[in-house]
């Protein structure tokens, strides 16, 4: 699918049911482990498998005895958060734990051999099986470079890349100075001789371009890019006023790749161009940001494309696995491929030529009011499935826990903001945004039952408030050189707060930072940026240490960032000349005055004081769909809130949930919440028929693999000692063990 307005005419559902035809396939039999004779023992790759399926056929454990798992052995690990999910070859599991990829057994979780500064912050590895004399190898990202060990011994293969290491900062077309960091957090794909990679680009004005890129998985030699910010010539400059890659950003894969080995394509989702909020200076469509793209695994060629979200407005970045699928159509079988997006739809391609497998047409959406933005005037909405997630708030959707003076402060600013439901783009005087941009379809939350075609996903429900307001970008000289208390107000209050006090859990705080980050780790955070904040790669040290030093003092006396009235920014009439930047024709949208006048929003997640979510609930949702039909099969809630259950509200689902779902041959889905709850839910019906309480808290994807007879769950309970849901000020932290667990079946059962 190359062009937005090629598609199908609506169809009327009795049309529509009429065409779908049979419904799913049939069921797998619940069996002993090995159920087939190609049965996957293993869980080899990130998500399962290469096609990110997150799911497991062993069927050992399943309805009827999931109440039995108990621990059949457990490792405490460091007290450092780590969101890596493990993955397991034959006798030895892969993880990360520290800067290190280590080896364990899966018998016991004993170590077979670790690799010290192997890995930067990652939600796992990649295992190549090796081949041509060449032995398996594991494959890593750490500063901003690719790096190869040997899979036996962990040592660092130097023969790959330069010096062993491929510097994922050269070929993006810009000095490899002024890219930040650039390595993202999930591991790439294995395909053939390949290792491919997406990468993690920051959001602001001036992050690097979103290139997917292929490397020799034996030299590290480079052997395809993908643009995905056209080049002059490209299919898809077209839909920019001029070749983007100069002056934007973004459009970068930094969640979870999909191989279709079968057909060889490999399934990209993209998230947004740069700056996330504001777009007046990347008018039209911005191809290929926010996309599902199909390409030629082998070339990297494009087959197909669809775009799920027009000039993104919203940061509504593609971040969840695409999912593979194969259903029923008119009694003939039809491979699909399905992405749930951060906007609580599902967009379903037959795989192979994108066509909608259900219809999804262009449709109206409201208008920008912001000078200079011109937001698409209609937006793909898919027909089936219904939506995962909520998409409007007015004032029956407040939360009961808020007290009165915070639920009248809510009512009139839902009356007061632009509230128009999903696509309202953000405005000057606030937009209610619904799933926010940490909502709706979430990387790790989602997984399919190839064998009965459904697809699983969980959503966050956790609406924000986009208010733009004019301020210099952060590439600029006069902020880099400013007092810490100004450059604090300007790059960090609009999300962090002038308090420092932060949105937990959405967004920590920063006051009082010496207690949870060393010197070294705030330096690297600052240079290399973290998920939606950006890096700030040319701040001198002086500056990070006395940021640093400024934000400890905040913990107890707030007043210290306060700045006097004349050094308060916001005044951004300075051209790029006055700053000396020289950036102002590259990096900042022009008002009409032709001065530059770039527009900032912080996040602003809509929380009570005590940092829960100011709707009502449940937060975050289960759902289930038949992908045959597009019917939804049941909903529920996805965990629980300690805090919320202790004030007497019940089902309120867990809140922040990320990367924890699978489901097995035995009828089953697992998943770790926020809630340190390892749960089982019933696959048919969404019942809860198992829990565990966790030492830690998790933020990884489970596997499942057999070992001499039985079958294993594996969970890495190591993200956060900050509380079973990340707590707000006022709630002290509790003790937490970061432990990998495994679970079997009692022996002889």
């Amino acid at each position: 699918m190359t062009d937005r307005h090629a598609l199908p005419r609506v169809l009327g559902l009795g049309t529509l049911m009429a065409l779908v035809g049979c419904s799913t396939l049939p069921p797998m039999p619940d069996t002993a482990l090995k159920a087939t004779s190609s049965m996957q023992t293993d869980w080899p790759a990130y998500g399962g498998s290469p096609e990110s399926a997150q799911f497991s056929p062993l069927a050992q454990v399943d309805r009827s005895n999931v109440a039995q798992l108990e621990v059949a052995w457990q490792l405490p690990v460091s007290p450092h958060p780590n969101t890596t999910s493990p993955i397991v070859v034959g006798e030895r599991i892969y993880t990360v734990i520290d800067d290190a990829v280590v080896a364990l057994h899966v018998a016991d979780g004993h170590e077979i051999w670790r690799a010290p500064d192997s890995a930067g912050k990652a939600r796992g590895v990649a295992y190549w099986p090796g081949g041509n004399g060449h032995p398996p190898r594991i494959l890593s990202t750490v500063d901003d470079a690719l790096i190869a060990l040997r899979a036996d011994t962990g040592a660092r293969i130097a023969e790959f890349g330069a010096d062993g290491r491929v510097d994922l900062r050269e070929g993006l077309g810009r000095p490899r100075e002024e890219v930040g960091k650039i390595q993202s957090a999930t591991p790439g794909r294995i395909f053939e001789n390949l290792i491919i990679v997406g990468s993690s680009t920051g959001e602001a004005y001036g992050a690097a371009p979103g290139d997917i890129r292929a490397y020799d998985v034996v030299t590290g030699a480079p052997a395809w890019t993908f643009r995905t910010l056209p080049a002059a010539g490209d299919p898809g400059a077209e839909t920019w006023p001029r070749p983007p890659r100069p002056y934007v950003g973004g459009a970068n894969a930094w969640g979870e790749l999909t191989l279709d080995a079968k057909n060889g394509i490999l399934f990209v989702p993209t998230g947004s161009a740069t700056y996330d909020f504001y777009g007046a200076d990347r008018a039209g469509d911005n191809l290929y940001a926010n996309s599902l793209l199909a390409l030629d695994a082998r070339t990297g060629r494009r087959r197909w494309h669809f775009q799920t979200v027009h000039h993104d407005l919203w940061d509504y970045d593609n971040a969840q696995a695409p999912k593979l699928l194969t259903v029923m159509r008119g009694g003939s079988p039809v491979d699909i491929v399905l992405l749930a997006g951060k906007t609580g739809y599902v967009y379903t391609f037959e795989r192979t030529s994108g066509k909608p497998f259900f219809p999804i047409p262009e449709t109206p959406v409201p208008a920008s009011d912001v000078p200079g933005e011109a937001a698409s005037p209609t937006q793909p909405i898919p027909t089936l499935p219904a939506p995962f997630a909520r998409q409007k708030i007015d004032a029956e959707e407040l939360s009961p826990l808020l007290d009165p003076a915070e639920r009248s402060a809510y009512a009139q600013l839902i009356t007061q903001a632009r509230n128009e439901g999903i696509f309202t783009p953000p405005s000057l005087r606030g937009t209610i945004q619904f799933p926010g941009n940490h909502g709706g379809g979430q990387f790790g939350n989602g997984a399919v039952d190839p064998a009965r075609a459904r697809f699983y996903v969980a959503s966050l429900d956790q609406p924000a408030l986009l208010k733009l307001e004019r301020r210099r970008p952060p590439a600029s000289r006069s902020v880099l050189a400013a007092s810490p208390a100004a450059l604090y107000a300007q790059e960090c209050a609009g999300c962090h707060g002038a308090d420092a006090r932060g949105q937990p859990p959405m967004v920590p705080p920063l006051a009082g930072i010496t207690a949870r980050l060393t010197a070294s780790a705030f330096a690297t955070t600052l240079r290399e940026g973290r998920g939606q904040m950006p890096s700030f790669t040319a701040l001198p040290d002086a500056q990070v240490t006395a940021l640093r030093e400024l934000l400890d003092a905040a913990a107890q006396t707030p007043s210290v960032l306060a700045l006097p009235l004349a050094a308060t920014p916001g005044d951004t009439s300075l051209t790029g000349a006055e700053t000396g930047d020289g950036i102002h024709d590259t990096r900042e949208p022009v008002s009409a005055r032709g001065r530059p006048q770039p527009y900032f929003s912080g996040y602003n997640f809509l929380l009570d004081h005590s940092g829960l979510p100011a709707v009502r609930p449940p937060w975050s949702t289960l759902t289930a769909y038949d992908m045959a039909s597009g019917a939804t099969l049941w909903r529920v809630p996805y965990g629980t809130n300690p805090q919320a259950e202790a004030r007497g509200l019940a089902d309120t689902g867990a809140s922040i949930p990320k990367a924890s779902l699978i489901a097995t041959a035995g009828g089953l889905l697992f998943s770790a919440t926020p809630d340190r709850m390892l749960r089982a839910w019933d696959a048919d019906t969404g019942r809860v028929i198992w829990s565990y309480p966790l030492p830690a808290q998790p933020q990884a994807i489970p596997a499942v693999y057999a070992w001499q007879g039985h079958q294993y769950l594996l969970i890495a309970a190591t993200a956060s000692g900050a509380g079973p849901m990340q707590m707000g000020p006022g709630h002290a932290e509790e003790a937490y063990r970061n432990t990998l667990l495994a679970f079997r079946l009692p022996a002889g059962s």
